[in-house]
This record gives structure tokens, sequence and C-alpha cells, in this order.
């Protein structure tokens, strides 16, 4: 597998990679982070000769802005073929994720004596987090975060599972970096596990590298592969990654990582961590006491760069994997007619939208409890369901179809007191974790079944030109109008599906109720 420098000369060899010298690690670093978030089409973002570091001492962000399934390595690994909407990558992964979570317990750690992350280790007092140019992403961020794309690696004591999550992490001073971890997570889970036998928790921090380590973490894959991330991992990669064995913990340390923390999580010793600018689109929490590591190692590259992102309002670094993580739990639970299951662009994991073909009445509310129970996102509050023929990767369309098809009397429904997070802006200011707790509303705007069996009912077909006549037009007035493929605005798409009476046939639905 490779690392994260040899992605980064791939991204630079196709025009997506822009090294920037001189911005400040305070004060400069995260707003033009922002800057080039916030836009569509900006490269990756190099950051070096960083004022008052040593040179060579880098910072990567934006780095989702080459996107997994569009960087040519990453496809023909994960074997996507010739898909390129994230419709016809659903289809491809949900099929695979289901490999891979099989395959996990086939790839654990390929255990090395040395790696590259081993041409620097330093020890006890030699330890100085104060030494990395660590970012203040956020104006009003608590503090310079270290730990934003990191990936924490942890073992439950009793399986000897390892974990992989994606947490924050801040600097406090020169061996101390402080922790948020949400309460519903592995990492917490095994925490409280070696705290209960007595003991602090070996953890690991793992500030640099390949961005898929960030996109694996962020899938929550542990709750589909038992904890197997590494495994998993290599699942994904076909081939068993190098770790070298920590000197302290004896947990994973990946070989070819740019920069590792080791260290231990004692009970009860606490800092005032955050805010912080979370995904959310608000600064994450007050300032509140949160556990923090010392740490007593640090593996490192001669020259490390630290991976980071600045979570934005709108902008989400997520990946389909966690939806395709959905796809493979509704199958293995034996429901059908799912097509696909996304996150809303500007809501992120605050709401889903699901895709179904309706097979029976009933059917829709069936699957939105299913998924309701299955998400496993903290703060999921609106899960959607629609038709066959909307894109659910367009929430112009969503929105459409929940305005025409949804009955505010009878097509919401609410599940009370589901899990959330403490991250969550609607669960006051200094709850407790097992006290954080959401609503979820089910909404179904899907047409009404019944509707189905009246072959003459075609109040729904869509009222949208078809692809030919969108072809005929576009050869004579396209260049003339200034229109392109691309340029179609929001909300025009030619759907397979163009009304019930197609859809479903003069005999009535396709499949018996």
């Amino acid at each position: 597998m490779e690392d994260l420098r040899s992605w980064l000369k791939r991204v630079d060899a196709r025009g997506k990679l822009e090294t920037i010298s001189g911005a400040g690690s305070e004060d400069e670093i995260g707003p033009i982070t922002e800057m080039a978030a916030r836009h569509a089409g900006t490269p990756v973002l190099l950051f070096d000769n960083i004022p008052g570091f040593s040179p060579g001492y880098r910072v990567c962000s934006n780095f989702n802005a080459a996107s997994f399934t569009e960087d040519p390595v990453m496809r023909q690994a994960l074997k996507l073929g010739s898909a390129t909407s994230r419709e016809e990558l659903f289809d491809v992964l949900k099929g695979r994720e289901r490999e891979w979570e099989i395959g996990a317990s086939k790839y654990p750690p390929k255990w090395v004596e040395e790696g590259p992350v081993m041409e620097e280790v330093l020890r006890g007092d030699e330890v100085d987090l104060l030494r990395y140019p660590s970012p203040k992403w956020h104006e009003l961020d608590g503090g310079t975060f270290i730990g934003t794309a990191c990936v924490f690696i942890t073992q439950d004591p009793d399986s000897g599972a390892y974990d992989f999550g994606a947490f924050r992490a801040q600097v406090f001073d020169k061996r101390r970096v402080g922790t948020w971890i949400a309460g519903r997570r592995q990492a917490w889970i095994n925490m409280k596990k070696w705290w209960a036998k007595g003991k602090p928790s070996p953890t690991l921090i793992s500030v640099g590298h390949h961005p898929i380590f960030i996109i694996v973490a962020s899938a929550h894959s542990a709750q589909v592969s038992g904890g197997q991330d590494f495994g998993y991992l290599g699942a994904m990669m076909g081939e068993a990654l190098p770790a070298v064995k920590g000197e302290l913990t004896g947990l994973p340390v990946p070989a070819d990582a740019e920069l590792v923390l080791e260290g231990f999580i004692k009970q009860g010793d606490m800092m005032d961590e955050g805010p912080f600018g979370e995904w959310t689109g608000y600064y994450g929490g007050t300032v509140e006491p949160e556990p923090y590591m010392v740490v007593e190692r640090v593996y490192q590259r001669k020259d490390p760069i630290i991976l980071g992102t600045a979570p934005l309002k709108y902008k989400y670094p997520h990946t389909i994997l966690p939806r395709v993580g959905i796809m493979a739990r509704l199958e293995a639970a034996g429901v059908e007619g799912v097509v696909a299951v996304s996150n809303h662009p500007y809501g992120g994991t605050l709401m889903a939208v699901v895709k179904l073909r309706q097979m029976y009445a009933g059917h829709v509310k069936e699957v939105l409890q299913m998924v309701g129970g299955l998400i496993r996102n903290e703060a999921c509050r609106w899960i959607i369901a629609v038709d066959e023929d909307i894109d659910i990767n367009d929430w112009a369309e969503v929105t459409w179809a929940m305005a025409s098809r949804a009955d505010p009397a009878e097509d919401i429904d609410i599940i009370r007191r589901t899990m959330s997070t403490r991250l969550d802006p609607m669960v006051p200011a200094r709850t407790t974790r097992e006290r954080s707790i959401t609503n979820r509303a089910l909404i179904d705007a899907c047409i009404p079944y019944e509707r189905f069996s009246d072959p003459n009912d075609n109040a729904f077909g869509w009222a949208t030109m078809s692809r030919e006549m969108w072809d005929k037009t576009m050869a004579k007035w396209g260049k003339r109008l200034r229109i392109t493929e691309q340029s179609k605005r929001v909300g025009e798409h030619f759907p397979e599906v163009r009304g019930i009476t197609e859809h479903m046939g003069p005999a009535g639905p396709v499949m018996g109720a």
C-alpha cells in the first residue's frame, strides 16, 4: 500500500496539489484551508516552511479535494471499475463492503521490525509536542489541534481487537494531548474497559498517514467488522498493513505513517478541552474537562507531515463508505428493496435519505424503522425515504419529493430518546455522554403505495422532457444558450422512472402485495 508521500506525488502529477510556503500555523493555515474547502475544484494543500518550526515539518489539508473515488490507484484497489456517479459507486461498494467485513480477520497487522515511521523515536522527556506546527483551525478554537484527521488506535482488552477511531486531539503542553471521544465509539468503550481493570488505556494517535486511514476510521467500520479495523483496511486494499509494535503498548504503529504518538490515558486524568469547530457547523461543546494522554513515545519520519482538516458548515469530509455499511446491515437483516442510502450534503450525518423500490404496502415504514435503528450515527435526526425515481444526491429533488409526496399527518413518525452526542448543538452544554439523547424523525416522501394499484392514476408522472428531447434541443440550441451537460442546473436529470404507469405497467405493481 502506498503512503501519504507517494499519494501526494500522484496528486501533484495530476495538477491537484498546491504547496504554500510561509503560512502561519495559528492564523493562516486554518483560514486558507477554509477558503479552499468552500469552493469546488480547489487543490489539496501542503503547507511548508511554517514560521517558528523546523523546515520540512509540514501540514497537509483539504485532502478530500482529491476524492479517493477519483484516484486511479484507489479505484483499482477498490475495484470500482467504470463507476463514476455516487449511485454507481453505491452499487459497486455495497457488495464489496460485505467482503471487507468478512475478510477482515484474514488481514491482521503484518508485523515488521522497521519502517519509515521509525526513522526517529523520541522517548520520555525528549517528547515535545510544541515542536510540531499544529494549526489553530478556526478563529475561536480553544487552542491548537495536532489531530483533526488523526486516527486513534486502541485495543479491546477482552477480545484483543484493534479499533480505528476518528476524534480530535488538542495540544496542551509538551507531553499532554487532550482527547474528545464520543461515548458510543469503540475507543471510549475500550478505554472504560481498561479502567474497569484498574489499568490505564493504551493508545496510539496517528496524525500523519494516507487519507484512506481516516476514511475507514470515519466510517465506524468497527461496528460492522468486530473492531478488526487493521484487517478491514487490509481487506479493502488486498494486502496486510505493515505495523511495528509500539515499545510501551504493543499496539500496531502503522509502519508507513508520518507521525504517531504513543501513551496511556489514565482514569481521572482530565483537563479543560475545546472548543473546536466541529462537523456540525458549530463549535463542538463548551470548555469541559476531558481525558488527556501523556505521550511517552513519538515515532516519526525525519520531516513529518501532519494530515489535517477544518470541519465546516456545509462541508463534510465523509465518504460514501458509512452509508454503504448501512446497506450491508440492511441486507444482513433481510430488508429488501433498498437501492441506496446517502447523507445530506449540507446536513452531513444529521440527515440521511433512503432510496427504495416499493414492494408491498407498509414497506416504506418498515425500511425507515430499520434504518433508524441501524444508522448508528449520533444526532441523525432526519431520515427521509424517497422512491426510485428520485436522485438522492440531488437534494433539490429530495426536497421536491418531500414537498409533493409527504402528508405531514400520515408520513412523519418520531422515534424518541435515541442516542446523541455532546457535539450535537441541541444537547444542553455540559450534558454527560450517558445523558446525551435526541429524537429522530422518519419521513415517508414516497408515492403512497395504494396509488400504484390504479393504472389510470398518473398524477405523479414527471412533467419533464425525455432524454431524447433534451438531446435534440441541445444539438440545435445548446451552444447558443451556452448550456452544456455540466452546466445543467440542480434538479435536472432524466429519471428512468417517469411516472406511475410507466413504472408499474398497466397491470399494476411489478411485485405483488
